[in-house]
């Protein structure tokens, strides 16, 4: 039963009308009005399940208007939903502003849950690391286009220590692809396009790797691109010093002379000697045999 007086955002399939819920069916049979990010693409959708309800428009450019019109239908009581063109609303598509002015007026917004393009893509990655190991998810959509913000944008995500996820033009990719190619070649990315489409891919590899694999298909619509956590660099190779240390230690030393060794040796203060010593000593006793 859908509750007057209340504000849906619906989302939608990705591509296969199979993922419609019968929740979303009968949100949408019984709102007394449809507002959609394209009405001509709600249209085809209501057309597939079956459904005949005015259609209203609400997009980037008319948000604010249309927010003060559903405003006032939801008072009147009347059921609203709200439509993206697919996947769940106000992600990185139009609604926030929507949701805001309804949450402003003391009214109501409930979500029918259903198809996202963030957590689908998460999903055949492969990069959570578990229930045991999570990654932070870092989301960021489609990147700035003004140059300055979208290096600020790609340094911040280069920067972050788990996942990150992306959405992407396919007119746009490539140059993308390239950028991250160019500051972590060896960094695992997921590609997914068509999700749930007919002509559905979805690459896993190195950022290297992928970048011309990427340039060969016929890429369409928009990407949705999951970077793993960034490759751990490995450790700096030892100081001469240290190299000392560790060779007396392993002869057997004891580490009260070994700093004082590599104190008069390598000019190092005698305590930060012996601190190091202590620290090497305790490392190769965790590797064990």
């Amino acid at each position: 039963m859908v509750e007057p007086g209340t504000l849906f955002m619906a989302a939608t399939p990705l591509g296969d009308i199979q993922d419609a819920s019968p929740r979303l069916r009968a949100c949408l049979a019984q709102a007394a009005v449809v507002f959609a990010e394209d009405t001509r693409r709600a249209g085809l959708l209501l057309q597939a399940l079956k459904i005949r309800r005015p259609l209203r428009s609400l997009h980037a450019h008319n948000e604010q208007q249309r927010a003060a019109e559903v405003v006032a239908r939801l008072q009147q009581g009347d059921a609203v939903a709200y439509l993206s063109d697919a996947g769940t609303p106000a992600v990185s598509d139009p609604g926030a502003a929507l949701v805001a002015a309804v949450h402003d007026a003391g009214l109501r917004v409930a979500p029918v849950v259903g198809p996202s393009a963030l957590a689908a893509a998460l999903s055949v990655a492969g990069f959570g690391g578990g229930a045991r190991s999570p990654q932070p998810v870092l989301f960021l959509g489609f990147l700035p286009t003004p140059p300055a913000a979208r290096r600020a944008a790609l340094r911040q995500l280069q920067a972050h220590a788990g996942i990150v996820v992306l959405f992407e033009s396919a007119r746009r990719l490539p140059a993308l692809l390239a950028a991250l190619c160019a500051a972590q070649p060896q960094r695992q990315a997921c590609l997914c396009r068509e999700m749930t489409k007919t002509y559905e891919q979805v690459l896993r590899r190195p950022l290297a790797a992928l970048q011309p694999a990427a340039d060969e298909a016929p890429w369409r619509g928009e990407c949705t691109l999951v970077l793993g956590p960034p490759p751990v660099p490995p450790p700096p190779p030892p100081t001469a010093h240290e190299a000392a240390i560790a060779a007396c230690l392993a002869a057997g030393v004891s580490a009260r002379d070994v700093a004082t060794c590599v104190a008069a040796l390598f000019g190092v203060p005698r305590r930060e000697a012996y601190a190091r010593t202590q620290a090497l000593r305790v490392d190769s006793a965790d590797v064990g045999p």
